[in-house]
């Protein structure tokens, strides 16, 4: 019997040190042993890794015009093209008084500014020029020229004209003093104007076809009015136009309502080069 209590107690030694719980008969009683079971630690998650705002820095420029640019052409007589003698090129535009500020702007991913700090060290102020041009220009558009300005019929002596009243233009426009001229769509329009267009002779150096807007002159009649500009069409070559002259259509050399009432001085910019103007 003595040998079973001792047995008996190294199997309950076993279940205790295994971590079990067991209840053994022991002369009729039980024997309740403790179950070790492991402590829970709560898992404290780490903290949020903290994620920078995207950032983006920009150079914002400001340009404000102070003045405007000052009127007139400063001719640049030590500058001189190797184009026509009479015809000017414009060298340099005018340009207005600017006063430019600089601004460092940050901004966050959503476009939202987060800083606007002004830039002194970078603060200009550029003073206007007035527009610098030279003679010896080339035939472009902006060029420009001070013609002479004479007048010319269809019924001019020498114009073919004289008899019939009628003839054309070198560039192939069809006029008629009775009639007028005969339009791009083949009917005739009366007064002196093809598609809106007044007619001029103009030097063969300039293509024919090209478009010059005529300011500054004191013609009247025929829906011109002094000082008011007009675009004119080169549809003519003349033996004494050259250079810087233009010889504009008025109908009739005898008859025609166009009259000059002043000396002022013309001025002619092309604004377009070539046939392919009017087409």
């Amino acid at each position: 019997m003595k040998s079973r209590h001792i047995a008996a107690a190294w199997i309950a030694m076993a279940f205790v040190l295994s971590g079990c719980v067991s209840a053994l008969p022991m002369d009729n009683k039980q024997i309740v042993h403790s179950i070790y079971h492991p402590i829970e630690t709560a898992t404290v998650s780490a903290e949020a890794e903290v994620v920078a705002p995207v950032l983006t820095t920009n150079v914002e420029r400001v340009e404000t015009i102070v003045s405007q640019a000052p009127e007139g052409t400063v001719f640049d007589s030590a500058q001189t093209g190797g184009g026509l003698s009479w015809l000017i090129s414009v060298t340099k535009e005018a340009s207005p008084t600017l006063q430019i500020e600089e601004f460092e702007i940050v901004t966050d991913q959503d476009g939202n500014i987060v800083s606007k700090k002004y830039l002194e060290d970078r603060y200009q102020l550029i003073e206007g020029s007035p527009q610098i041009s030279s003679y010896g220009g080339d035939v472009v558009e902006g060029s420009y020229f001070f013609p002479k300005m004479t007048t010319y019929g269809v019924d001019c002596k020498g114009c073919g004209g004289e008899v019939t009243g009628r003839g054309g233009t070198a560039l192939g426009i069809k006029l008629d003093i009775q009639k007028g001229v005969r339009q791009a769509d083949g009917t005739y329009l009366e007064g002196i104007t093809y598609n809106g267009y007044y007619l001029v002779a103009a030097d063969k150096n300039i293509p024919l076809g090209s478009i010059l807007e005529i300011t500054e002159h004191s013609f009247s009649g025929e829906g011109l009015v002094p000082g008011e500009p007009f675009k004119a069409i080169v549809a003519d070559r003349g033996g004494a136009v050259n250079g810087a002259h233009l010889d504009i259509y008025v109908g009739s050399q005898k008859t025609g309502k166009v009259t000059r009432t002043g000396g002022r001085q013309v001025k002619a910019t092309i604004i377009c080069v070539g046939r392919s103007c009017y087409q």
